[in-house]
């Protein structure tokens, strides 16, 4: 930024500009690559994934331990 106000403060104003223009691309890029809502989509993939993972867990200790009691009646 010490760049730009340079450029302004001595009259170079194709450079602040260009600075400018450098600095809203480099924006736009980040902004199409590293959205907000791409990575909280991420995240609420990732939530529910482990949400299942934890349902399954669940499930098979459910059925372990009713084979374990079915074993331990014979």
């Amino acid at each position: 930024m010490s760049a730009i106000f340079a450029a302004i403060v001595e009259g170079n104003a194709a450079f602040a500009v260009w600075i400018l223009m450098g600095i809203a691309v480099l924006w736009w890029l980040f902004m199409m690559t590293f959205r907000t809502d791409d990575w909280l989509r991420l995240v609420k993939d990732e939530e529910e994934r482990k949400a299942k993972r934890h349902e399954r867990a669940k499930e098979d200790l459910k059925g372990a331990f009713s084979v374990f009691r079915w074993w331990m009646k014979k």
